[in-house]
């Protein structure tokens, strides 16, 4: 197809695809062999579960492992905690409608874990090394603009303002706030 971003060409593939579960692979990365069985025996133990991930490894121009916190809902609104190539169910994808194609600059897996938890849905980490992350310059996330961040910020928080309602549903003691600190510190 023609080039319209990564959100839609995940979109176009797993379309395509006919498996249960789904484990986006960019074809520079790389998986270790257990990751597969591993994932696929939790996601059928536990149907609340949505998300699977465990440790990971850089490669290329860094080298060692990725210091990954446990993805918690009170971080992950945030910032992302989990990787692009974790494990989750087909009918998830379907339910929340694929990944956000208006996520032109990157972050489109953030978005998406943030609307698979909107669902209910939990996360597993798998405490072993699952993934490994090849590290090379220029690539899309490195040369993200603060202009393309703040549009991006602003997008998830519009799509997930629901999920943000607990740690902001009152603006004005929230500026108050920042108005207070900024002029204090």
């Amino acid at each position: 197809t023609e080039n319209q971003g990564l959100a839609e060409a995940r979109n176009t593939g797993i379309k395509h695809s006919t498996g249960f579960y789904i484990l986006p692979l960019d074809s520079d990365d790389k998986i270790e062999a257990t990751y597969l069985q591993h994932a696929v025996d939790i996601l059928n133990e536990n149907e609340n579960i949505g998300i699977v991930y465990g440790r990971a490894l850089y490669f290329g121009e860094k080298e060692g492992e990725w210091n990954l916190e446990f993805a918690e809902l009170d971080k992950i609104i945030f910032y992302n905690q989990i990787y692009a190539s974790a494990f989750y169910r087909r009918a998830d994808f379907e339910k929340v409608g694929g990944y956000d194609s208006g996520m032109k600059y990157g972050w489109e897996d953030w978005e998406f874990w943030l609307a698979i938890l909107e669902l209910g849905r939990e996360i597993k980490f798998i405490d072993k090394i699952c993934f490994y992350y090849r590290i090379v310059n220029g690539s899309m996330v490195r040369s993200m603009t603060d202009e393309h961040r703040k549009y991006l910020q602003q997008r998830v928080y519009s799509r997930h303002s629901k999920l943000y309602e607990p740690y902001f549903s009152d603006p004005i003691s929230l500026y108050s706030s920042f108005t207070y600190y900024k002029n204090e510190f």
